[in-house]
């Protein structure tokens, strides 16, 4: 039986207005539930702030409640929940800043004018050094004895890579670096770094220190953006799927 276009306008009608009656008459329930939540949120916030306060004094809860307050969304403000990450330079930005050959050299050890960037390049690679090395062995835990003899190969290939960075790496050292002890560790990822945060007092040199603190600074502010952005990700995504969770737990 065919519907005639008055019919079909009537029928939607009907399906409209009972999809309206069913949200009023949820409604209080959905607020009585809102309302509890939120009465519990305020009762944990308020101990979370009198922790706080209790912990950074309370001038500096009031200064921080203060910008809270008088926060506006507008291109020139700044939440207290907004990190410095947004303003820091990246870790390319911090590399390129720091190897510029027109730039002045900080380190009286260096000769000519290619001394500096390369300490900065050999500081770095021992960073991607140390990085590498935490990955592998993030993936060696994945390799058991019943893994395939491929991914047993693969494993095998990824070390003898790492091996010959960290073999080469270290034939690059510069000479405020000690010469260090034949290493013990059986397995490459275990193999410790001589970086300059690793010295001992005695061999300490403030410019490589300072190279090494600028570089892992960039490097932290890089992963702490990385994380707000897949947070913010994940939040939309779940926020999305909620929404169309209710619209259909609604319809049935």
């Amino acid at each position: 039986m065919r519907m005639t276009p008055g019919t079909q306008l009537d029928t939607l009608n009907f399906h409209f207005n009972d999809w309206n009656w069913r949200k009023t008459v949820r409604m209080g329930s959905t607020l009585s539930e809102q309302l509890k939540t939120a009465e519990e949120m305020v009762a944990n916030h308020t101990t979370l702030l009198s922790n706080l306060a209790a912990s950074i004094g309370e001038e500096k809860t009031q200064e921080w409640t203060t910008l809270e307050d008088h926060f506006a969304i507008d291109e020139g403000g700044r939440s207290i929940y907004q990190p410095l990450a947004d303003q820091a330079p990246t870790h390319p930005q911090i590399l390129q800043q720091l190897t510029q050959f027109n730039a002045p050299i900080p380190n009286p050890l260096a000769e000519g004018g290619n001394g500096y960037p390369a300490m900065v390049f050999w500081v770095n690679d021992g960073l991607d050094i140390e990085e590498a090395q935490h990955w592998l062995r993030v993936y060696a835990q994945t390799i058991n004895d019943g893994s395939t003899e491929w991914l047993q190969i693969d494993l095998n290939c990824k070390r003898t890579a790492i091996c010959d960075r960290i073999i080469t790496w270290k034939a690059h050292r510069p000479e405020v670096i000690p010469e260090d002890e034949d290493d013990n560790e059986p397995l490459p990822e275990d193999i410790s770094l001589p970086l300059p945060s690793s010295m001992p007092t005695d061999h300490n040199d403030d410019v490589l220190h300072d190279i090494e603190r600028q570089l892992r600074e960039s490097q932290a502010f890089d992963y702490l953006r990385g994380v707000r952005k897949s947070l913010s990700q994940e939040v939309a995504i779940l926020q999305d799927k909620e929404c169309h969770q209710r619209g259909q737990e609604a319809n049935l």
